[in-house]
């Protein structure tokens, strides 16, 4: 399965399309992405996964550590 991290927005908020599998080979991928979206110092930031087709304890683990993050540096964070 092709995987794809897409920077968009939604309702014109900074947002990260997910696509494919997240999963061991991939959540370095979604990480990479997310700290390029943050060094952008986005009050809020909505992470899309809905065209998600699989999510390992790797991925989720990588979607823990950005609700983290995100709660470090004050963004406020929506993951669909």
């Amino acid at each position: 399965m092709q995987f794809d991290v897409e920077r968009t927005t939604v309702l014109g908020r900074p947002a990260l399309t997910v696509r494919g599998e997240l999963d061991i080979a991939t959540a370095p991928r979604l990480a990479e992405a997310f700290e390029s979206q943050l060094s952008q110092q986005p009050q809020s930031l909505v992470v899309d996964l809905t065209d998600t087709t699989f999510l390992d304890s790797s991925g989720a683990r990588e979607l823990a550590r950005i609700a983290r993050r995100a709660a470090d540096d004050g963004v406020s964070l929506e993951v669909v």
